[in-house]
């Protein structure tokens, strides 16, 4: 995906969900971000490799240590952009809740290592 493409797919996901000014605002952080990186001599394809699709949403224990009604309030907001956006979540949590109720595919995996 080119920089162009990334943010022409940035701005159609945050389109109408958030207020103009702040989609101002992220397309700005990310081309500002993207030519920084081009300017220290990254290549825009490795750089675009390292952002992934904006479609692609990966979040680590994003419901841990928040209050009930906050923890409501992101479950259906994922749930929205799975199904109404099409975005991609990757969740971990040890909140077998969570998993049940957010998930549909689902994978256990398990990390060790030494001295651990």
């Amino acid at each position: 995906m080119t920089k162009q493409e990334f943010l022409d797919r940035l701005r159609m996901s945050l389109h109408g969900k958030i207020p103009p000014g702040q989609v101002v605002e992220n397309l700005q952080f990310y081309e500002d971000y993207i030519n920084t990186e081009i300017r220290k001599g990254a290549a825009e394809e490795e750089v675009m490799a390292g952002l992934g699709d904006p479609r692609l949403l990966v979040l680590d224990e994003p419901l841990n240590a928040i209050d009930i009604k906050s923890v409501a309030y992101f479950r259906k907001l994922f749930r929205e952009l799975n199904e109404k956006e099409g975005v991609t979540i990757i969740l971990t949590s040890h909140y077998s809740q969570d998993i049940q109720e957010l998930c549909r595919h689902t994978y256990d995996i398990h990390l060790l290592r030494a001295g651990l």
